[in-house]
């Protein structure tokens, strides 16, 4: 009877499993130059941890079989010797399997310098140059090149277009008030936006959760308060209008030493990625001519925002 049980429980573990990974898709780009090398690396990975979960699985199945045998052979030695070579077939196929594995992992490691587990972590995330791993000290490094004198306010239009007089809203430097700043969920994590703009990323991060290969988002930076670095301007962060995604992986150019000095778009972000802000009226610093921000969303005209909550 456990036998039976465990093998119901290996079953139904196992088609859960499948359910899953084919709800996913081993296919993970949809066409065009979306489909690139990368992509085939991500099905083939997907494929081999399929492989290793089935394997897994029926190397206890008939781990229990073999010791169902042992137990049920009853002094029947053909019973006993096929249950006992069933038994270390298993374990040695087991072995050499997570064998392979760790020697495809180890020579990939000192090949390509990277961690344990390299070979199967390959995120792709767009036709761009990605930015090596890099420490940045965020409350220094220069990325913005307009904002506003710390005494003005920051007007978003409410309606309309940019431009057409109207209903408009008027918000304050951080260092005046802090009430209509709100801290929501976003992207998996955190972030700290003016309170006009908190349906924009609501419907964001809700579009971000549907797509089946979502970019992963480590840190999102929203408000800061302070200065544009080696100005007197202040920041759009300081009004909550601003914010910064994966500063490592995308990073400002040319002041970034991951740039070479060079004026060129560095960014881990797929494009379908981008396309949530700009189609929510969000600019990109990856858009700009004379500098490229990667990191850097906002809603501020002068960067190429809408203006619009």
């Amino acid at each position: 009877m456990k036998f039976f049980v465990l093998l119901f429980i290996g079953i139904v573990s196992l088609l859960q499993t499948s359910t899953a990974m084919a709800a996913e898709g081993l296919v993970t780009c949809t066409g065009g130059d979306e489909c690139n090398f990368c992509s085939f690396v991500s099905m083939v990975n997907g494929l081999i941890e399929w492989l290793i979960i089935v394997a897994v699985t029926l190397t206890v199945l008939l781990l229990a079989f073999a010791g169902f045998r042992l137990v049920t052979s009853a002094g029947d030695a053909a019973g006993f010797e096929q249950a006992k070579k069933i038994f270390v077939s298993s374990i040695i196929g087991i072995m050499i399997m997570l064998a392979g594995w760790t020697i495809v992992d180890t020579v990939l490691k000192i090949t390509a310098g990277g961690d344990l587990g390299v070979w199967n972590a390959v995120e792709c995330g767009g036709a761009y140059e990605v930015a090596p791993a890099v420490d940045i000290d965020i409350a220094l490094k220069i990325y913005e090149w307009i904002g506003v004198a710390p005494d003005e306010e920051v007007t978003l239009h409410t309606g309309g277009h940019v431009g057409i007089d109207g209903e408009t809203l008027s918000i304050l430097d951080c260092s005046v008030s802090t009430s209509q700043f709100r801290t929501i969920s976003f992207l998996g994590t955190s972030v700290q936006i003016h309170e006009s703009l908190v349906p924009s990323l609501q419907r964001i991060d809700a579009k971000w959760r549907a797509q089946s290969n979502r970019y992963r988002v480590q840190t999102v930076l929203g408000v800061q308060c302070r200065n544009v670095a080696g100005t007197n301007r202040r920041s759009n962060h300081a009004y909550g209008i601003a914010m910064d995604i994966n500063p490592s992986q995308n990073p400002f150019c040319p002041n970034n030493a991951a740039c070479g000095g060079r004026n060129i778009l560095i960014t881990d972000m797929p494009p379908e990625f981008v396309a949530l802000f700009t189609s929510e009226g969000w600019g990109w610093g990856g858009n700009w001519n004379s500098s490229k921000d990667a990191m850097h969303f906002s809603k501020a005209p002068g960067e190429g925002g809408n203006g619009q909550y």
